[in-house]
């Protein structure tokens, strides 16, 4: 008996279905792969944020700060003073096991503005650090005033100086933001990340 039209059309969608499923699940495993990447890298980066803002409290309420002795009518950005004190970036980069870096800035710029950097060593930090561009500008502030009749030799500021208790307070509303914000932060970091590695693998 020869076979039928329709048995050579059945044997033949038989023959191609492994083929369609292979087909398939080529078209859909390079999404799923970036969103299992894209979740390890939020999940690490949560991480990180969570430990720098704990970091980051512990800095505020130890409240000794960088000084700057050059009396100055605005603030000055200084990463590390002359006595070892960093600035609460600074402290977070050095804590990230980066001592190296902050002491190489505090030599060449120490007046650098971090979030302004749009590459290199302090660019790559942000991107891993789990806080935003804009969170680490807020975290540095605007700098620290110039102070007249400092004593040689002191690190920080009294206790009961105003100055002080400004940079405190400034502190613990920045961390207090950081909390609030941090799911869409995260979305941004991560993406952030993701983009500037995928700029790396391609050069």
């Amino acid at each position: 008996m020869r076979p039928s039209s329709c048995s050579f059309v059945i044997l033949a969608a038989i023959a191609l279905t492994p083929l369609v499923s292979t087909v398939g699940c080529a078209a859909v495993s390079p999404s799923r792969a970036a969103s299992a990447a894209r979740e390890r890298e939020r999940r690490s980066l949560a991480q990180h944020r969570t430990l720098q803002i704990a970091r980051l409290h512990d800095y505020a309420e130890r409240g000794v700060f960088p000084k700057n002795l050059v009396p100055s009518a605005v603030p000055v950005h200084i990463f590390k003073d002359a006595f070892g004190t960093r600035c609460a970036v600074a402290n977070l980069v050095h804590l990230d096991g980066q001592s190296d870096l902050v002491d190489r800035m505090q030599r060449e710029r120490n007046d650098v503005v971090v979030a302004d950097e749009t590459r290199g060593a302090l660019h790559d930090w942000v991107l891993s650090s789990g806080l935003t561009n804009e969170e680490v500008r807020r975290v540095q502030g605007l700098g620290f005033f110039g102070f007249e009749n400092s004593p040689p030799g002191t690190v920080g500021f009294d206790v009961a100086s105003p100055e002080r208790d400004r940079l405190q307070e400034q502190l613990r509303v920045v961390e207090k933001q950081l909390v609030a914000d941090t799911e869409a932060s995260l979305e941004i970091a991560t993406a952030r990340r993701l983009e500037g590695s995928a700029r790396v693998a391609q050069r």
